[in-house]
């Protein structure tokens, strides 16, 4: 097979995969289309002498198709005269077939019917407008007659070689009423063709319920094999494997590495990295909004949390440059509130890890990124892949990854043959149903393609006649590919003397010299007509045109069809308009842009000839010729390059249409232009001959693409002519009688062809010369094109360049005035145009003469405008009703006034509300929507902001839907109540829209909407506590750090303030007058110590705006009234000023000072215990801050506003922690299914290992073991691997939250009062020191000091330098602190009690679900598998039994710890709930006590019975203590209530278990015994397998049954089994079990 280079081989590969495959003994038509010319030659002198090369006919008659042959069988063509006369052709007497041809043309308007029907390979040949496609359309209606179906001949094959010919005979069939077609191909243009399509008419076809259900299950079955091959592909392609990718080749192949990605302990990585508390093992990451996975086998790849600890570790190391200061400071707090804050900056990390304790930030610091490079073989058997290095990483990945791939292809390729398989499937459903839609049409269209290309499914429909239109076009090859064993009649319609087929490689055609040896482009049509190695076929020709006038079709009749006759309709053409001759040949020698030689066909061009094909377009249309058939621009060129100059150049004025082969040529040109294949170009621009707009359609090809096209005018523009070397050139295809032949037959009226006659005439001798030369006899060949005015017949001229048609004819007539006269009576003052000859869209713009009727007043507009209302001036006119006058009114304004709607804004009540608005007078108001503000006073005593239509809307009632009968029957009343409309009374309004603005205890405003009746929510602002040392950069809501630097304050009258700048203050104020001087010069009028005010606050030189300040507000004087040198004065940093005596009164001093403001301040006052609000500036309201002289007040309030800080965030992260508690133990059952199944049922546990006792102490929070006790049950517990991994999955979440809650716990006992007081105890002691000489007796004061409400709190570890003291000075600590006047604080307990509450709750959460786990463990039954090699083992359930019991004495601990807590600082709500959670407990311990007896046994004994009845009496006194305790009575009634509903529960429960103790006997029940036997039942099949232990308990033993080992009895540890078939002693046979067999 050769490629070209110019063609897609997906065009012809359907071809010449038919013809490959095609049988050639199996061909129809075979002894015509290739006869043995030896076999069939009559001549016995020629057989065997045919020599290569040679060209011999046979003239043999063609057989009758085989639906013929049959008896009777007769053509009825009665459907020629439209049934009116019977006309039937018998096909085998052909005597008759003359006489049925004479009737025909006698009663039909077809004039001839070709004998297109009777012979089985029929050829109907016709000249260009002789209606071939007309005889193809009769053909079709005959055989599709209802008489002739009678053949069964089955639907007929129509083929076409474009799809666009093929749309137009199917259009043709359509309009004669064939609507049975299927069309099969999606490149049909043709709207009316689209619902015909093979697709189209399969999609509307109603499907078996067969089909859908089998066409369902394939494309599930493909989606799925689609969406399986998706992730095999993603995997073999992407560079690193997803979780997805590896997870189950790790469960299979390298469990242990499996188990390390999907349990993380904290032991391999602390859980705060990735987040890894999930029960699914992923990291939620939120991004944009959505909640994404990230597994940790993906962050272990890419080194994830490496990156993490290593951005951790670094921000601890080198913090920020404003956190440098806090860091220095080395406190673990500090690094705590810096590490916190970066985790909550982190989006990918999730609420519970960001807590950070004191571990944390050690084990940051310790971290050390691993850089080792191992080999592979070492770390297949490492397992800590969290220390592997990055390399080691990648280098474990692609390990993996290399065996996982070799899978994945195997995988690849069976998915691949699947979808194949289920394609084929589908294919061949849709096959199906495709083939009974085309068995059921009656004509199926499709292009030569599309025939081989669906092959098979036309030769399962199995045509048996075949039409092919244009059939001299179509190459042979295409047409035997559509012909199939059952083909019987195949009809070509054509002409051989058109177009050829068209090829790509010029040098393979007929019209080249080297291509007549191949003739490629010779179609089948044509060698059956010349009989070239082939049976002549007899054709029938067409000899009538209808389509061009004489001086047309005489260019053809006289080269090519000389039998050719003109039809009477030609006769009538009129003359072309604005034309000297219809016919003509403008001469011109203006040469062409030539690139290359006879072989470059698409890329010749000629300036002169667009332009002059532009012109002449434009002219011919301002002669009227507008239709889109008038002029069809095929600029009949064979030129591609050409074709685009003249599209470019149109395209300015008009729309040009051009064929979709034509664009497809185009598009390939144009990108081989951009690639640089040729450089031709034209860039000039087209003269335009007149401003007018030029919008009509002209129809642009290329000759090749216009055959079967026609139009009124064709314009040819044949582009070859001399080059600008003078030497002639090749006219190239022009040369071809057949494209000469298309290009001088496509005009109906007139035709005008543009080149270079000589060179026509004298490279084309056989066809160009003879035209040349009648055109030249008819005078109609010349050099410009001659034209005429269509009115003025005397102005002629003749147009030799483009640009003459403006200057001679501008609009398409002369320079003659038009001077016709227009329908309103003036005379047209335009120029000669003949575009309009009737002048229907000339504007006349003379003034216009009518009146109108109604008033007789003139019309003031131009002729041609429409009259319209009057608009005459007749002066001021009022308007009945409103009474408002109209200035300047007009006259329709005056006729039409009493419905004039008048335009004055007037104000208008609205009638739902009060409000009124401004509208225009003739508005109505009643559907008006009110948008001033509402204004009624809301609940909360605020004036509703919102607009008043929206409480409207609110406040109306709502409507209940009526039924039909009560419409009806009201239907009248309605009308009458609708025109009522009452007022609505607004009563809803939303929301209130008025900020609170209330001032918070932190001293900012609530900016949110009013919330009248509920607090103000926290506030989001930044803190604005602040010292002389530095400011707070936290959000407002946290608590702040108390400042430990020395106080500044200080003064040579009353000395300096020892205490911490956070502290209060202890020195006395000083009432003296600062002896200092101002930056401006002048005396500073402040006070003593204190910082001096800015010089615009000099008593000399204040500005106005602050001398108009009020800074004595006791006499209400101005700062230029104050007689500063008497008055001290006190500026705040608000810049407000006022005089000492008035801020003393206001920061209220006598509360902390003894003396007064006149006679002075003498000593300190302990402070007020109550909690105080921040003073603020009397005029604007700011926080009075940095003032020394009230340091003792501000940092009092100041301490106590961090103190309800402190408060409010650690009581919201309670709130939030409880919840989560609540939630996770909602959520606990369903999952105890999973630990079920996780846990080991029969494991055993050295006994030394599981009873161990281990110091487990939290050095911060001795009182409260650690979540790590819970956790790491492996270490502590003696649990195995196994169990500790599924005990974990199961309580994470509890224990997150356990270690939350012990965190809360830590920072409670530090809260800010308590800080302050250290600090300010610390710096008195520093100074006391350096003034006394012993401080033995402060020492001991100190060492003996506690905070009164927790004696476990001492100072010792508070106090610098305690431990290296020797002495003491001789008073008493407590009386150092009396003189400072700071009292020792309170902390408080509450959030300390509550926090120890809710880890009390998750405890109980823990032993509730251990519990489960003893009772699932309790109903397997021990086979008696076990070896007694080693005695000391316990049970797994032994081991949970050990464990419920040390959490049963944790949780009593931790209760009487909060009771001792509750009861030391009075905390009588939580006293009270401890003792009922301490009887609640005590009742869970009774009833597992009866549930597992603490002797080893299963049987309750009398000890124990006596022992909880004993428990359930005190339970019940302690009940009753509560009840009639003092505490219990006085609490709040719903407290009260809750607890007494909690105590009657209790002693219901107590009475209860009191009873079971008494009743209860251990031993098993018939239903139980019953269940284990037929558990047991489907294992054995006789009775010699159960045995009971010494004290009773069952057990069996397998296989043969005979006792064969030792072991330990499950439940009393007794030795059980035996040897050699003989049990040890004390073991029987149970023949209660044995007996139920």
């Amino acid at each position: 097979m050769v490629e070209s280079t110019g063609v897609y081989l997906e065009a012809y590969y359907h071809i010449l995969k038919t013809l490959q495959t095609t049988n050639p003994s199996s061909l129809p038509f075979e002894k015509y289309l290739a006869p043995n010319f030896d076999d069939m030659n009559n001549d016995e002198n020629k057989k065997g002498k045919m020599k290569e090369g040679e060209n011999y006919t046979l003239d043999i008659k063609v057989e009758n198709p085989i639906y013929t042959r049959a008896p009777g069988f007769r053509f009825d063509l009665s459907i020629l005269c439209k049934n009116q006369h019977n006309i039937q052709l018998n096909v085998a007497d052909e005597c008759t077939h003359d006489e049925v041809a004479k009737n025909i043309v006698k009663y039909s308007n077809i004039g001839k019917l070709p004998n297109g029907t009777p012979y089985g390979l029929d050829e109907t040949q016709g000249p260009p407008g002789t209606g071939k496609t007309v005889v193809g359309v009769q053909i079709m209606k005959v055989l599709l007659a209802n008489e002739n179906r009678k053949a069964k001949v089955g639907p007929i094959l129509t083929i076409c070689f474009t799809n666009h010919a093929l749309d137009q005979f199917l259009e043709h069939l359509l309009d004669e009423n064939i609507t049975n077609i299927v069309r099969l191909g999606s490149r049909s243009k043709s709207e009316k063709i689209k619902e015909f399509s093979l697709e189209e008419v399969c999609r509307n076809r109603a499907r078996t319920k067969k089909e859908s259900y089998l066409l369902a299950k394939l494309y599930e079955e493909i989606e799925k094999i689609g969406s399986d091959t998706e992730k095999v592909k993603n995997t073999l392609f992407r560079r690193w494997m997803r979780w997805s990718d590896i997870k189950d080749y790790l469960m299979a192949e390298e469990r242990r590495f499996y188990d390390k990605f999907v349990n993380i302990t904290e032991n391999d990585l602390p859980s705060w990295v990735l987040g890894t508390d999930d029960d699914d093992g992923f990291q939620p990451v939120k991004k944009n909004n959505k909640q994404k996975r990230i597994y940790p086998f993906e962050e272990w790849t890419k080194g994830g949390d490496i990156a993490i600890i290593k951005k951790r570790k670094d921000l601890l190391l080198n913090p920020p440059i404003s956190n440098k200061k806090i860091v220095k400071s080395g406190s673990n707090a500090n690094m705590y509130e810096l590490l916190r804050e970066e985790f909550e900056d982190e989006k990918d990390i999730s609420d519970d890890e960001s807590q950070i304790d004191h571990y944390t930030i050690e084990w940051i610091k310790d971290y050390q990124e691993p850089e080792t490079d191992r080999p592979l073989d070492v770390l297949l058997n490492d397992h800590s892949v969290w220390n592997m290095s990055i390399i080691e990483r990648h280098k474990l990945h692609d390990h993996w990854r290399t065996k996982i791939y070799n899978e994945i292809v195997e995988k690849l390729s069976e998915l691949q043959k699947r979808h194949e398989n289920k394609i084929k499937e589908m294919n061949d459903i849709y096959d199906e149903a495709r083939r009974q839609v085309l068995l059921k049409s009656d004509v199926i269209g499709m292009t030569t393609n599309g025939a081989a290309k669906f092959q098979q499914l036309i030769r399962s429909i199995g045509p048996r006649i075949i039409i092919c239109e244009e059939a001299g076009e179509v190459l042979e090859a295409h047409i035997l590919s559509a012909l199939t064993p059952s083909t019987q009649h195949l009809i070509l319609i054509g002409d051989h003397k058109q177009l050829r087929p068209h090829i790509a490689t010029y040098s393979l055609s007929m019209d080249s010299t080297a291509g007549k040896n191949y003739q490629l482009d010779k179609s089948l049509f044509e060698r059956l007509v010349y009989g070239d190695k082939a049976v002549k076929i007899e054709k029938a020709q067409l000899l009538i045109q209808r389509r061009m006038r004489r001086e047309v079709s005489d260019l053809i009749r006289n080269t090519l069809y000389p039998n050719l006759i003109d039809g009477d309709n030609t006769t009538k053409y009129e003359n072309v308009r604005g034309a000297q001759h219809n016919v003509y040949f403008i001469d011109h020698r203006n040469p062409e842009d030539s690139t290359g030689g006879e072989y470059a066909i698409k890329s010749h061009v000629n300036r002169y000839e667009i332009k002059m094909v532009v012109e002449m377009v434009k002219y011919f249309v301002r002669n009227g010729y507008t239709k889109p058939d008038d002029i069809a621009e095929s600029i009949l060129t064979p030129y591609l390059g050409q074709m685009i100059k003249i599209r470019d150049a149109l395209a300015k004025s008009f729309v040009v249409v051009i064929d979709e082969r034509d664009a497809l040529n185009i598009a390939e040109m144009e990108e081989q232009e951009q690639q640089g294949e040729t450089n031709t170009s034209y860039v000039e621009t087209v003269s335009v001959a007149s401003k007018k707009s030029l919008n009509q359609q002209v129809t642009l090809r290329t000759v090749d693409n216009f055959q079967g096209e026609e139009a009124n005018i064709i314009i040819v523009s044949l582009v070859r002519n001399f080059t600008q070397s003078g030497r002639h050139e090749s006219i190239g295809f022009l040369k071809s009688p057949n494209r000469s032949n298309v290009l001088l037959s496509r005009a109906r009226k007139g035709m005008y062809l543009i080149g270079n006659s000589e060179l026509m005439a004298m490279k084309s001798q056989d066809m160009w010369a003879p035209v040349i030369n009648i055109l030249n006899d008819r005078k109609q060949v010349g050099f410009g094109m001659p034209i005429v005015c269509n009115k003025h017949p005397d102005y002629k001229n003749i147009i030799i360049d483009p640009d003459q048609f403006e200057q001679v004819s501008p609009d398409g007539g002369c320079y003659e005035n038009c001077n016709m006269s227009l329908p309103c009576g003036h005379i047209c003052k335009y120029k000669c145009h003949s575009d309009d000859p009737e002048h229907i869209g000339v504007r006349c713009n003379e003034p216009c003469i009518r009146l109108h009727p109604e008033c007789s007043h003139p019309c003031p507009k131009l002729c041609s405008d429409y009259c319209g209302k009057c608009e005459f001036l007749i002066g001021d006119i009022i308007l009945p009703g409103c009474g408002h006058e109209i200035k300047n009114a007009k006259c329709w304004q005056d006729r039409s006034k009493d419905s004039l709607r008048c335009t004055i804004l007037v104000s208008k009540k609205l009638p739902y509300c009060e409000h009124y608005q401004d509208t225009y007078c003739s508005d109505s108001v009643d559907n008006v929507k009110c948008t001033e503000k509402c204004g009624k006073q809301l609940e909360c005593g605020h004036e509703c902001l919102n607009e008043c239509y929206k409480c409207q809307d609110l406040s109306k009632p709502h409507e209940e839907p009526e039924n039909e009968e009560t419409k009806e029957e009201t239907k009248e009343e309605t009308k009458e109540e609708t025109k009522i409309i009452v007022p609505i009374e607004r009563t809803q309004h939303g929301k209130c829209k008025i900020v609170c603005d209330r001032l918070l205890f932190c001293g900012h405003a609530c900016k949110r909407y009013c919330h009248e009746g509920r607090e103000c929510p926290p506030c989001k602002n930044l803190c604005t506590v602040i010292c002389e040392h530095t400011s707070c950069r936290k959000r407002c809501l946290d608590p702040c750090a108390v400042c430990a630097e020395k106080c500044l304050w200080e003064c040579k009258h009353q000395g300096r303030c020892e205490l911490s700048c956070g502290a209060p203050c202890y020195r006395l104020p000083c009432n003296e007058r600062c002896d200092k001087v101002l930056k401006c010069g002048h005396k500073c009028a402040g006070v003593c110590g204190e910082i001096c005010p800015s010089k615009d606050f000099c008593v000399n030189c204040a500005p106005e705006k602050v001398k108009s300040q009020v800074p004595d507000m006791i006499i209400n004087s101005t700062f230029s009234e104050v007689d500063w040198e008497v008055e001290r004065m006190i500026v705040l940093t608000c810049g407000h000023v006022y005089t000492m005596e008035t801020m003393d009164m206001h920061m209220e001093m006598k509360d902390y000072y003894e003396g007064s403001i006149e006679g002075g301040w003498t000593s300190i006052k302990i402070l007020p215990t109550s909690p105080m609000n921040m003073k603020t500036c009397p005029t604007c309201r700011a926080p009075i801050k940095n003032v020394r002289r009230y340091g003792r007040i501000i940092n009092k309030y100041t301490l106590d506003i961090q103190n309800k800080k402190f408060l409010t965030k650690y009581y919201s992260q309670l709130k939030e922690i409880s919840n989560s508690i609540t939630f996770l133990k909602n959520k606990l059952v369903n999952k105890r299914k999973g630990l079920k199944n996780a846990l080991p049922k029969h494991e055993f546990r050295q006994t030394e290992v599981v009873l161990k006792e281990h110091n487990v102490i939290n050095e911060n929070l001795p009182e409260i073991l650690p979540h790590d006790y819970f956790e790491d049950i492996e270490i502590y517990h003696g649990f195995d691997k196994i169990s500790k991994k599924a005990w974990i999955t199961h309580i994470r979440k509890f224990l997150n939250c356990y270690q939350r809650l012990i965190l809360i716990i830590e920072d409670t006992k530090l809260p800010p009062h308590k800080k302050a007081f250290e600090a300010a105890v610390s710096s008195l002691y520093q100074a006391k020191l350096a003034q006394e000489d012993s401080v033995n007796d402060l020492v001991e004061n100190l060492l003996n000091f506690q905070i009164s409400d927790d004696s476990s709190s001492s100072f010792d570890h508070s106090l610098p330098y305690v431990n290296t003291l020797k002495s003491t000075p001789s008073e008493t600590f407590q009386e150092t602190l009396s003189q400072v006047g700071i009292s020792i604080p309170q902390v408080d307990r509450r959030i300390y009690l509550d926090a120890f509450f809710e880890i009390i709750n998750i405890q109980k959460i823990l032993h509730h679900e251990i519990l489960f786990i003893i009772q699932e463990l309790s109903k397997e039954i021990t086979s008696f598998i076990i070896s007694d090699e080693n005695e000391n083992v316990l049970s797994i359930k032994e081991v949970w039994k050990n464990f419920i019991e040390r959490l049963q004495l944790s949780i009593q601990n931790h209760l009487n710890t909060i009771r001792e807590v509750a009861e030391s600082t009075h905390y009588g709500r939580h006293l009270l709930l401890v003792d009922v959670e301490i009887l609640d407990f005590d009742l869970k311990l009774l009833r597992y006590q009866l549930r597992f007896p603490p002797n080893g046994s299963n049987v309750v004994g009398k000890a124990l019975q006596e022992r909880i009845t004993e428990k359930c009496e005190n339970i019940r006194e302690r009940i009753a203590n509560i009840i009639d305790s003092q505490r219990y009575k006085n609490s709040e009634e719903g407290f009260r209530d809750g607890l007494h509903t909690r105590l009657v529960n209790l002693l219901e429960n107590c009475n209860e278990v009191e009873n079971c103790a008494m009743n209860l006997s251990r031993t098993l029940s018939i239903e139980e015994k019953l269940e284990i036997h037929r558990a047991m039942k489907s294992e054995f099949n006789s009775s010699g397998h159960w045995y009971e232990c010494p004290n009773g308990h069952p057990y069996t033993i397998g296989e043969c049954g005979g006792a064969m080992q030792l072991s330990r009895c499950p439940d009393c540890h007794e030795q059980i089994g035996g040897g050699d078939h003989q049990l040890t002693s004390g073991n029987r046979i149970n023949s209660e079990f044995g007996s139920m067999y």
